[in-house]
C-alpha cells in the first residue's frame, strides 16, 4: 500500500498497513474493508475523553456524573455517540463481549456493527 502514500490523507494509511488492520465485511461479504487497529488502553483513554466533553458544570444535568461505574458511564456516552442513533442500553449488554481477550481491535461501534 506504500503507493497510496501520496494520494491519500497521512491518517489514513499506518506503518504497518495491511499487517496488523482489522477487517470488516459487510453481511453478503461482498464488500471488504480495513480499519487501524486499536487498544484495549486505547479505546479506555477515548472513553475519558468523551467523559469530560459531556460533563456539565455544577448542578446541570450531567450524564456522567449520574453514574457510578466507568461501565455504566461509558454506557451513557454510547448512546450520546451512537453514530446510528437508535440503539439502546447496547453498550450495558455487548459491553463484557466486545472487552473480552484476546481483544478485537475493533472500536466498539465497529464491533458492534461489523464483527
Amino acid at each position: 500500500l506504500g503507493h497510496l502514500r501520496s494520494v491519500l490523507p497521512g491518517d489514513v494509511l499506518w506503518d504497518q498497513d495491511l499487517k496488523t488492520a482489522v477487517e470488516f465485511s459487510n453481511r453478503s461479504d461482498k464488500l471488504r474493508w480495513y480499519a487501524r487497529p486499536t487498544t484495549r488502553s486505547n479505546e479506555t483513554e477515548t472513553m475519558k475523553r468523551f467523559f469530560e466533553k459531556y460533563s456539565g458544570p455544577y448542578g446541570s444535568i450531567n450524564i456522567v456524573e449520574a453514574r457510578k461505574t466507568f461501565e455504566l458511564k461509558s454506557a451513557a456516552i454510547a448512546e450520546a455517540e451512537d453514530p446510528k442513533g437508535h440503539r439502546r442500553n447496547c453498550y450495558k449488554y455487548y459491553f463484557d463481549y466486545w472487552h473480552e481477550k484476546p481483544f478485537s481491535g475493533m472500536t466498539y461501534f465497529d464491533w458492534l456493527d461489523y464483527s
